[in-house]
């Protein structure tokens, strides 16, 4: 088979997505799919959904996606996007199914049946969220069926896990896929990944120095999974200088990233 990598959450950052891709070919990746949420937030929307178009040979629909394609008030991404690629946002399938060796996949935004419910164990402080009228916590709503391999996005963390009893346990973040497991992967961003934090009873977004996206590969006859790590630092600081100069020129997009967290973010990785 060959080396597939999957990403998501691009979120209209160009820079960033170039990184992954050049990390991609690097490491040798054959196939990529994609996850969703291709749009809102930053400022190149036009330019990620044409490159996740000529990169990815599967791609399916981010609930960002759903919204800039039916929601007119995203005027700043509808009018860089152009009727055509509106079209082939609103067009893009919930979900995707496949089989590896004996393995069964399923892979969508969010969940199998929402593309913006969140499942995520890596924060605990759900009361404290804005988004806790969406979260679920059984971790069996996210399959469609026994022993299948479910490949995630959304929540712009990464991270493996297993079912095993109905409890959810993380795993490292590069196992040997069995083909009678019930195993959650979630690939991260490859626009923004990010973390919550938690401080006087405040919910805050930090985003990290790091871009993530997932490979699988055959390797003697077992199938691996591995989350991979681009640094992204740097690229970061030319993000926000990039937003300061759209600001000057009032090129602001509906729903943009807030330059105030980006400046925090940046202090913390000094």
């Amino acid at each position: 088979m060959s080396k597939i990598g999957v990403i998501s959450d691009i979120h209209a950052n160009i820079d960033a997505l170039e990184l992954v891709l050049k990390d991609m070919e690097k490491n040798g990746v054959d196939e990529i799919i994609c996850l969703g949420d291709l749009v809102t937030k930053y400022f190149y929307p036009k330019e990620c959904v044409d490159a996740i178009k000529e990169n990815c040979s599967i791609v399916v629909k981010g609930n960002c996606d759903d919204l800039v394609a039916n929601d007119e008030r995203y005027k700043y991404a509808r009018g860089k996007l152009g009727l055509s690629r509106i079209e082939y946002l609103d067009n893009l399938p919930i979900t995707y199914k496949m089989k590896i060796n004996n393995a069964f996949f399923n892979m969508f935004h969010a969940t199998p049946n929402s593309l913006d419910k969140i499942f995520n164990p890596l924060f605990s402080k759900n009361e404290l969220t804005p988004y806790k009228d969406k979260i679920i916590t059984d971790p069996n709503e996210m399959f469609m069926r026994d022993n299948e391999i479910v490949v995630c996005a959304h929540t712009h963390q990464s991270y493996i896990g297993r079912v095993k009893n109905n409890e959810f346990k993380l795993l490292m973040n590069n196992i040997i896929l069995e083909e009678r497991e019930k195993i959650i992967i979630n690939v991260g961003s490859a626009g923004e990944h990010s973390h919550m934090t938690c401080f006087n009873n405040k919910v805050d977004t930090i985003i990290d120095p790091i871009l993530t996206y997932l490979t699988i590969e055959n390797i003697n006859a077992f199938l691996y999974a591995r989350i991979k790590y681009v640094p992204y630092k740097e690229t970061l600081k030319k993000v926000y200088l990039d937003i300061l100069k759209k600001e000057r020129e009032s090129l602001i997009p509906y729903s943009p990233r807030d330059k105030e967290k980006i400046e925090k973010s940046l202090k913390l990785m000094r």
